[in-house]
C-alpha cells in the first residue's frame, strides 16, 4: 500500500515529498521508501522533511511495523533521521568515475583492471546492448543467480519489464548482457538521468568470473 507524503507551505506550494510503501511478507511488516530501488528517500527543504519524517513515525505507530527503511542518498538528512533514533546502514559502496574520452580513461584505470579487460577480450566475450524487452528473460536469469548467491529476494521479471516500458523508450535505461560462446555470463542495467549514469543490478555467474566478464561489461 503506497503512502505519498507531501509537505506544503502556507501558500500551498510543495516544499518536500517522500514516498513510502507498507509491505507485509516473510520479512515482517515494514514501511519502505520505494522497495527494490537504490535510492528513494526524501526530497526538499530540511524543515519540511522533518515534518514528513514525523508523519511517517505516526503512521508506523498505527500499523505497528517491525521497522522503517529510508533509502536515502548517503548522508542527506541524516541528522533528522538520527533524532528519530534511526541507524545508518550502508550495504553498498557508492563509487564514482568521471566519464572521459576512452583513451584518457583507459590510462587512468588500474593496470590490473586493464589486464582483466584484455583477458575478457582474448576469450572473445561479447557485451550486447539489448534492443528488445525479450532480452530481459536472459537478464533476469542472471539476476536470479546473483541474488541467490547473496541470499537476497529477487524482483520479478514483470518489475523489469515495467521499468523497460516506462524508461527505455525515453532513453533513461539500457540493459547489457555479456556472453561467452552465446551463453549469458553477466548482465547489468544502467539508468541515465541528469548527466549521470547509474550502474545497477550487476549480475554474474561464478563459474565464469575467471574470464573477467564484469570488467569488460563496465568498460
Amino acid at each position: 500500500k503506497p503512502y505519498y507524503l507531501i509537505a506544503r507551505d502556507k501558500n500551498k506550494k510543495i516544499r518536500a515529498i517522500i514516498p513510502f510503501f507498507y509491505l507485509k511478507n516473510f520479512c515482517g511488516k515494514r514501511l519502505d521508501s520505494i522497495p527494490l530501488s537504490i535510492y528513494g528517500g526524501a526530497v526538499g527543504k530540511e524543515i519540511y522533511v522533518e515534518k514528513l519524517v514525523k508523519k511517517i513515525f505516526e503512521i508506523n505507530q498505527k500499523l505497528n511495523c517491525k521497522y522503517i527503511i529510508i533509502r536515502q542518498y548517503p548522508n542527506k538528512y541524516f541528522s533528522i533521521y538520527y533524532k528519530k533514533g534511526m541507524d545508518k546502514f550502508e550495504k553498498k559502496w557508492t563509487q564514482i568515475v568521471q566519464i572521459k574520452e576512452p583513451e584518457i580513461l583507459w590510462n587512468e584505470i588500474l593496470k590490473s583492471n586493464r589486464n582483466s579487460i584484455r583477458k575478457a577480450i582474448n576469450y572473445n566475450l561479447k557485451v550486447e546492448k539489448s534492443e528488445s524487452s525479450k532480452d530481459l528473460i536472459d537478464f533476469h536469469q542472471m539476476e536470479l543467480i546473483t541474488r541467490k548467491k547473496f541470499g537476497d529476494t529477487t524482483p520479478s521479471l514483470e518489475f523489469f519489464k515495467t521499468s523497460w516500458d516506462k524508461l527505455h523508450s525515453k532513453g533513461y535505461m539500457e540493459v547489457f548482457i555479456t556472453k561467452f560462446k552465446d551463453k549469458p555470463v553477466a548482465s547489468c542495467i544502467i539508468y541515465i538521468f541528469n548527466k549521470k549514469v547509474i550502474l545497477a543490478h550487476v549480475n554474474s555467474d561464478n563459474k565464469y568470473l575467471h574470464l573477467r566478464p564484469n570488467n569488460l561489461q563496465l568498460w
